[in-house]
């Protein structure tokens, strides 16, 4: 059911139960309100269109952090995953979006398992795409929508504001002491993040490497002469950081060893 069906009775049903969902919120803030407003916890959330009565939920280890993803995919001329919701979106103001904030889950493992009966229980006024909480279970992209996701990232990925954006974004987080524990506990015991090329089979690596091959060289035919220069910059700067840190490495080693 898109936003531009929830009319008469539809419409009526959306507003009596998702509505009541809202005012029993543990917090509601506007979509677009300031940062700071939603506490970084893990939880089940409610995006609610207070113009058609429909909803997008979830769940999300950082509150917070979710909230400013789906503004920033909506704001991105119809980059969200999910059509309904950039429909209503597009449709309505930014101001007719509320975030409610429904549960706190403090074990992040039950995120998905609370996520759920949501999902089962409001289904038919939601605009999420999928029926399956942290799944595309249940939904097919077509392949239409797949070449128009294609066609996005090659666009967003060839705009040199955005990769500056998301470059800096990135070099941010990866700098957070409190992000680098939370992703190297995250990692502990997970046996895909090391061995990926030992398990691999003689014809996967060929066709890897060949596949890789193919792509440079490709790349270094239609690029310009500015993008290669660009990127050899980056290259060397890369190789360069990677040289400090191995002797920065090797020094606090041999200070460990003198001890």
């Amino acid at each position: 059911m898109s936003a531009a069906k929830a009319v008469g009775g539809e419409k009526i049903l959306a507003e009596g139960i998702l509505a009541e969902v809202v005012r029993n919120a543990l917090l509601v803030v506007p979509l677009v309100s300031p940062r700071g407003d939603v506490p970084r916890r893990s939880g089940l959330y409610l995006i609610y269109c207070e113009m058609d009565g429909l909803a997008y939920t979830g769940s999300a280890v950082n509150l917070a952090g979710r909230r400013q993803e789906h503004l920033r995919d909506l704001r991105q001329e119809r980059i969200h995953h999910s059509p309904l919701f950039q429909e209503a979106w597009d449709s309505f103001s930014e101001e007719d979006f509320q975030f409610a904030v429904l549960e706190y889950v403090k074990n992040k493992k039950l995120l998905t398992q609370r996520e759920q009966p949501n999902l089962d229980r409001w289904w038919p006024l939601l605009y999420n795409a999928c029926p399956t909480a942290n799944s595309t279970l249940g939904y097919h992209f077509t392949p239409e929508q797949c070449q128009e996701q294609s066609e996005r990232n090659k666009e967003l990925w060839c705009d040199p504001e955005y990769r500056e954006r998301v470059g800096k974004a990135m070099k941010e987080l990866c700098c957070d002491p409190e992000y680098r524990e939370k992703m190297s506990q995250a990692m502990m015991g997970n046996q895909n993040r090391v061995g990926w090329w030992a398990r691999i089979s003689k014809e996967q690596k060929a066709e890897h490497g060949r596949r890789m091959s193919e792509s440079s060289r490709k790349w270094w035919a239609q690029a310009s002469q500015e993008q290669k220069e660009e990127r050899g910059r980056r290259l060397s700067e890369g190789q360069a950081r990677a040289r400090a840190a191995r002797a920065e490495a090797a020094a606090q080693e041999e200070m460990e060893e003198q001890k």
